[in-house]
């Protein structure tokens, strides 16, 4: 049976494939702070000719296929690259100014260049909040092999002194500092240290010098974006042998583990009633377009209504059936209606057709739901195939808290706030300029969803706020927002909302809980 669905998800692939690559005309209008900007670049990556420039008004038009990339650019501004997909027809697009900063000069004897720490900084790293390659980066940033640095002194802040540019350290605090001639955007913020990917405004004192790999400067904005408000004083990434602290691989990669000094400011507000989804009127487009869809999916699931939710989704998966947010969904959806049996086949098909890590993006997402499948419908959903979970016991998989957050359309852009019962902040950016490797993935792989979980609740308040920042076009887009409380114990419960988004720049307080009592705002 298995077989036989694999096979009829390739034949339907293949159509899909053979039948999506008609030509069409993308257009919109590019802005800079809300003014139109003319004689922007508009260049399809797959074609010579055809490209155009905005006009003064800063519309433009071109033609595109699904797959080709649309990259926009203009003299001071950042680059914005878009995917094309099945539903990309208007792309509005925002600009941003380019803060074009030359890092310090030092001046060598070619004699003195360590050929072997010139070929480790050509290396391209890559860590969740930044992602440097040579031969593109943006940015100025320094580089430091972990061989240079002497296992004599008393530990990292002190071993640093003297080979980076502005770097001091404040006798009194202990803090370190980047304050060179250029650095006055920085004030008096503290260097913020990235530690294998643990992020810390405390001097690491404790770290093994002779364990560390390299260490990567970072003092410009450009470059420390994804760290948001606490990057302000630069970013010192620190890289070990051993990778990062806590390798426990049980642990989620997505747990929310807040401990940072960001405090919460309460400055969101509760949503207003027009937000909540009530009734989506539904028209001929709806009933096409997987976008739109998906909205009656939400709502449909929203109101209990499984059924029908079921049948969104499985049009939805008739229409992408290359998209993993397709599988995932449908399998959910069967989940929801106790047919176990075929969201095993639907998440174990996808599963071994498609390269995923389970630890990230849509792969976490479909790995987490097959282990709720394997630890507690096992024998309901059939499961006879050779699957390895990534936790060693039920207890071990178990959450207080599991989180998970989808929306409609893949352009839209936001920022999410989770709040601790202590105010302390921990924010996940979703957007172009902080989260470009992130974005460019959910296009390729197609989803549109991101989940989070809390290991262990603190008694207290939580909080989850969002902020709206458009999705290209006019439409709205649609969030849901699911609350797995208890998550693989035998009292599970959930809480499902969804919204809709079309006013930007407000942050809204979408939930509230304490420890296991769900209050919704």
């Amino acid at each position: 049976m298995l077989k036989r669905f694999l096979i009829s998800s390739v034949i339907i692939l293949f159509t899909f494939t053979a039948t999506s690559q008609e030509e069409k005309i993308i257009s919109g209008k590019v802005s800079y702070q809300e003014k139109a900007l003319s004689r922007v670049n508009v260049v399809n990556d797959r074609e010579i000719t055809g490209n155009t420039i905005t006009s003064s008004t800063g519309e433009y038009q071109i033609s595109a296929t699904v797959g080709d990339r649309i990259t926009f650019s203009h003299v001071g501004f950042k680059d914005v690259t878009i995917i094309v997909e099945d539903v990309t027809s208007v792309l509005n697009i925002s600009m941003d100014s380019f803060i074009n900063e030359l890092d310090e000069v030092v001046i060598k004897d070619k004699s003195s260049l360590k050929g072997n720490n010139e070929l480790k900084n050509n290396k391209r790293f890559r860590n969740p909040y930044v992602n440097i390659d040579p031969r593109r980066a943006g940015f100025a940033y320094s580089f430091l092999d972990g061989d240079e640095i002497g296992v004599h002194h008393l530990n990292l802040s002190v071993a640093l002194n003297g080979k980076i540019s502005g770097y001091w350290v404040d006798r009194i605090t202990g803090k370190a500092y980047l304050r060179g001639r250029r650095m006055s955007v920085n004030l008096d913020y503290p260097v913020l240290w990235d530690i294998d990917g643990n992020i810390t405004q405390e001097e690491p004192i404790s770290l093994n010098l002779d364990n560390i790999k390299a260490v990567y400067v970072l003092k410009g904005l450009a470059s420390v974006t994804k760290y948001g408000s606490l990057g302000a004083g630069g970013v010192i990434v620190v890289v070990t042998h051993n990778g990062p602290y806590d390798d426990n691989p049980s642990k989620s990669n997505n747990a929310i583990d807040i401990t940072n000094k960001e405090v919460y400011d309460n400055d969101a507000v509760t949503t207003s009633d027009d937000m909540e989804v009530f009734k989506i009127i539904e028209d001929t487009d709806y009933k096409i377009h997987p976008e739109k869809l998906k909205s009656l999916a939400y709502q449909a699931q929203k109101n209990k209504q499984l059924d029908s939710a079921l049948g969104y989704y499985k049009k939805i998966f008739r229409s992408r059936p290359s998209y993993g947010q397709s599988f995932r969904d449908l399998a959910n959806a069967y989940v929801e209606n106790g047919d176990y049996d075929r969201a095993w086949r639907l998440y174990f098909g996808y599963l071994v057709n498609h390269d995923i890590s389970k630890k990230e993006g849509i792969g976490e997402i479909i790995y987490n739901e097959m282990e709720w499948l394997y630890f507690n419908r096992q024998k309901a959903a059939n499961i006879f195939h050779e699957f390895v979970p990534s936790h060693s016991t039920k207890k071990d998989f178990e959450r207080d808290v599991r989180i998970v957050i989808e929306w409609s359309t893949s352009e839209a852009e936001f920022n999410l706030e989770f709040v601790n019962p202590k105010d302390q902040v921990y924010t996940f950016q979703h957007t172009l300029a902080a989260n470009e490797n992130l974005i460019e993935d959910e296009k390729i792989k197609g989803y549109s969803s991101k989940e989070f979980s809390i290991p262990r609740l603190e008694q207290g308040d939580w909080l989850i706020n969002l902020t709206y920042f458009g999705n290209k076009k006019l439409d709205p887009t649609y969030f849901k927002v699911t609350t797995y409380f208890d998550w693989g114990r035998i009292n599970q419960s959930q809480e499902l909302k969804v919204y809709r988004l079309e006013k930007t720049n407000i942050k809204y307080q979408l939930l509230s809980f304490t420890t296991n009592s769900p209050v919704t705002n």
